[in-house]
């Protein structure tokens, strides 16, 4: 590679695109950053992750440039890999016909689904965190979260009955479960709440059954 050019490495646009980054920083004596697709003599393309910056002579002005470059290819297919399957995760928890979300190991939820906003009536803003909390009735809350930590600490199924508070204002009883799972820094949860097959201020006697979309289907609960 020593004596050749850009232009002598790659096809002229790239190379032209490269010769430009070096004028920009000859001139303005300022190191620059970016990533940047290229295609080598081979036809293998891959993504470099650069940085250039001036070296200055003796008489202070900016007389060449040094460049280093990585290859991260490997790791923006993974990122695109990750979106792509969060993205999937994102469709399918839509379709479920249950209030599907997540929660770290805290409590605090991180994502609901459209179900979830559909009933309480609010934006997704106000049950993040501990948000959510405040549609839980007030005797069911201490046990509700009891039951989260024993299940926290022993890395079991969560699982409550719960009541609810519709964004009528009246309070139904759910069953919400979520299983644990751990990412690279720490445990959180996923899990969904479901509601009995027929909705209503008292809890369910014979076990629970579901209706799908039970509230999705009704302006008013009944």
């Amino acid at each position: 590679m020593l004596g050749k050019t850009d232009f002598d490495c790659f096809d002229n646009e790239t190379a032209a695109g490269f010769r430009q980054h070096d004028i920009q920083i000859l001139q303005t004596g300022r190191s620059i950053g970016h990533e940047e697709w290229i295609t080598y003599p081979d036809g293998e393309r891959v993504l470099l992750d650069t940085v250039k910056t001036p070296f200055f002579g003796a008489d202070g002005q900016a007389s060449g440039v040094v460049g280093i470059s990585r290859d991260v290819t490997e790791r923006k297919r993974f990122e695109q890999r990750l979106a792509d399957s969060e993205a999937r995760y994102r469709a399918l928890s839509e379709l479920l016909p249950q209030m599907v979300w997540t929660a770290t190991a805290d409590g605090a939820l991180d994502y609901t689904n459209d179900w979830v906003i559909e009933y309480f009536g609010c934006g997704a803003e106000q049950l993040a965190g501990a948000g959510w909390q405040k549609y839980v009735h007030p005797e069911d809350l201490p046990a509700v979260s009891a039951c989260w930590r024993q299940a926290v600490e022993s890395g079991s199924v969560y699982e409550a009955e719960l009541r609810l508070r519709h964004h009528s204002g009246r309070y139904f009883y759910h069953l919400a479960r979520a299983v644990p799972h751990r990412d690279s820094q720490a445990q959180s949860r996923s899990g969904t709440v479901a509601a009995p097959t027929f909705p209503s201020a008292r809890k369910p006697r014979s076990g629970w059954s579901y209706r799908p979309g039970y509230f999705r289907k009704r302006t008013k609960p009944s």
